[in-house]
C-alpha cells in the first residue's frame, strides 16, 4: 500500500484515495469499501486482491457490529 504523507495539511494519499489523517472506524469502511469497488470495476481479475478486500471490509463490518453490541450493553439497553 503506496502511502504519502503531506506535512502541514489534514489530508493523507492512500493509493490515490484522499482522507483525513484520523480515521474512525465507519470511514475506515468507507474507505475500504471503495477501494473493493475499484478492485472489482479493474480490467485486470485479480483474484487475489478481491479476496483481500472482501475479507477486510467483512472484518470491519464485523467489529463494528460487536462494538455497537457491546455499547448497547454497557449502556443498559437489550441487544
Amino acid at each position: 500500500m503506496a502511502m504519502e504523507l503531506t506535512w502541514g495539511v489534514s489530508k493523507l494519499s492512500i493509493d490515490g484515495f484522499m482522507v483525513d489523517k484520523e480515521l474512525g472506524p465507519k470511514d475506515l469502511l468507507n474507505l475500504a469499501r471503495k477501494k473493493r469497488r475499484a478492485v472489482f470495476e479493474s480490467k485486470v481479475k485479480d483474484m487475489r486482491k478481491r479476496v483481500l478486500h472482501t475479507a477486510l471490509v467483512r472484518n470491519i463490518r464485523s467489529h463494528l457490529k460487536d462494538k455497537a453490541a457491546q455499547n448497547k450493553k454497557l449502556c443498559g439497553t437489550p441487544v
